[in-house]
């Protein structure tokens, strides 16, 4: 399920899979494969802001927040807090130094967490769906 979360990245790249952006600083342009990267990591969960850090964090190694927020467009205050959501989902990891820098998950490893996460979440929803049939069952039954 896609977060509503106002994105206008998202938008843009639900138009067509053939539309690009440019990454803030660098000047290069994001593919196809990228948009459809950025899409998959919302469908999985992750907000915009939280999908716009982690793919911002992949093209880099190892990075400092000012530089993660320039790379994504996001401010530097969202990106600190948006840190711990994403640590604890597992796609990042914190590097103690002065600063802190961040470092993304490999984008394989991240997308079978998230995937794993979502294949719970379903089977738990189907399991409950599942209870409300046999009562609605029951129910009618009884009348």
């Amino acid at each position: 399920m896609i977060k509503t979360e106002e994105c206008n990245l998202h938008s843009q790249w639900s138009d067509s899979t053939n539309i690009t952006r440019k990454v803030v600083d660098e000047g290069e342009e994001m593919g196809v494969v990228e948009n459809d990267t950025f899409e998959i990591l919302q469908h999985l969960g992750l907000t915009c802001t939280q999908a716009k850090i982690y793919l911002a964090l992949l093209e880099v190694d190892e990075s400092p927040v000012k530089t993660i927020s320039k790379i994504s467009g996001i401010d530097r205050a969202e990106v600190y807090r948006k840190i711990s959501s994403l640590l604890k989902l597992g796609l990042i990891e914190k590097i103690l130094g002065v600063p802190i820098k961040l470092k993304a998950v490999p984008l394989e490893d991240s997308l079978n967490l998230l995937l794993k996460k979502e294949t719970i979440k379903h089977n738990q929803l189907k399991m409950k769906i599942d209870d409300v049939k046999k009562n609605l069952k029951h129910n009618h039954k009884k009348r």
